[in-house]
């Protein structure tokens, strides 16, 4: 499985035993998958969704998140199953 740019299952990496699997993240609460897209602080990139608004100076967000695996093949193996992603911050 390539790596993903933009959807919302990502691969594991290489030094996974398992094949035939990949993860989603989700938002804690949400029923629907993050979309993800490339790591950028652009304005209008892939895929961004709002956090908030700071109310004050020192204002905190939390955002907690869940990881779910699927299966992406009809045969999966098992072995160990890793993953990672990387979140962008854009202060706009």
């Amino acid at each position: 499985m390539k790596s993903c740019i933009t959807g919302n299952v990502l691969s594991l990496t290489g030094d996974s035993g398992a094949t035939g699997i990949g993860f989603q993240l989700f938002r804690n609460g949400l029923t629907s998958a993050l979309a993800v897209g490339p790591d950028s602080s652009a304005l209008g990139t892939v895929n961004q969704w709002y956090v908030g608004t700071a109310s004050s100076s020192g204002s905190t967000y939390t955002v907690p998140f869940v990881v779910r695996y699927v299966k992406t093949a009809s045969q999966p193996t098992p072995g160990s199953a890793n993953g990672r992603s990387s979140i962008t911050f854009s202060y706009q």
